[in-house]
């Protein structure tokens, strides 16, 4: 989905490339690298628990003063690729006893795009997690088919750039079928839409499970680490629960119509199969 160039730091090796390249790997190349990019120069500290500040603070300062940095930090732009050509690929991993379904496709639209939230609550309605989900009672409930299967959207804040995808894991055997069988799902999402029930169900879900997340220290620090290096303020998650309660029926099935594209999905499938 995102096919960058040898040159980009992002660029996906393969795991023999990987393999050569930690072999190849010098305890000089690791110091060089630290002493040109790593400092405290750019980054977010968010402490959640039971402390002082007045104490954290003067430690803080002591440990990350002096660490300077070579180069100047400059965030990498997301770069879109909405035309990437779909494939349907198979790896052959020999005498693993489950395998791995994955696909997607990528969407030229971010986070503060209109329709960010009606595709977030497709993706619930169609698989998110769950055995009431469209792939999970297919799959799991009616077929039998998968341990497990889900799809999610998640969008830049930044660039106009998410991605939809969905991933199962199934026995090797029953890996056609799964192909098939989310295909049929896929389609039929995208020609019928989602009903009134479904949508105000994935609604609730998603408030509540999310909101769940303050309860946790460990994910709370994250929250709220995203929110500072966004820009935003401690607005920012009431504005998007509002967004999501505030998805009409019509907004989403246009959505889902204007930018799922069942055949732009890439397919890839990896395990015994035989």
């Amino acid at each position: 989905m995102y096919p960058y160039s040898q040159s980009d730091a992002r660029f996906r090796t393969s795991v023999e490339d990987d393999a050569e390249r930690y072999t190849n790997l010098k305890l000089t190349d690791v110091v060089e690298l630290y002493q040109q990019f790593l400092g405290n120069h750019a980054g977010e500290l968010v402490l959640v628990g039971d402390f002082d500040p007045d104490t954290v603070r003067p430690l803080l300062d002591n440990i990350f003063s002096d660490w300077s940095v070579k180069e100047p930090y400059q965030r990498i732009r997301a770069q879109t690729f909405a035309n990437t050509k779909a494939v349907r690929q198979q790896i052959i991993t020999p005498d693993k006893k489950n395998a791995v379904y994955f696909s997607g496709h990528t969407l030229p639209i971010g986070f503060r795009h209109e329709d960010y939230a009606a595709l977030k609550m497709a993706s619930q309605v169609f698989g998110a997690g769950s055995l009431s989900s469209r792939l999970g009672e297919r799959l799991r409930e009616k077929e039998g088919l998968s341990y497990g299967v889900r799809a999610s959207y998640s969008a830049f804040n930044e660039e106009e750039n998410s991605r939809f995808t969905i991933m199962a894991i199934a026995n090797p055997t029953n890996t056609p079928k799964v192909v098939q069988l989310v295909d049929e799902e896929l389609n039929r999402l995208v020609k019928e839409g989602v009903t009134a029930k479904e949508l105000a169900a994935a609604q609730q879900s998603y408030v509540q499970g999310f909101s769940l997340q303050f309860n946790d220290d460990g994910r709370l620090a994250g929250l709220i680490a995203d929110m500072i290096l966004q820009g935003d303020s401690v607005l920012f998650y009431d504005d998007l629960f509002n967004r999501v309660k505030g998805v009409t029926l019509e907004q989403i099935n246009a959505a889902i119509k204007k930018h799922l594209i069942p055949k732009k999905l890439i397919v890839v499938t990896a395990g015994d199969l035989k």
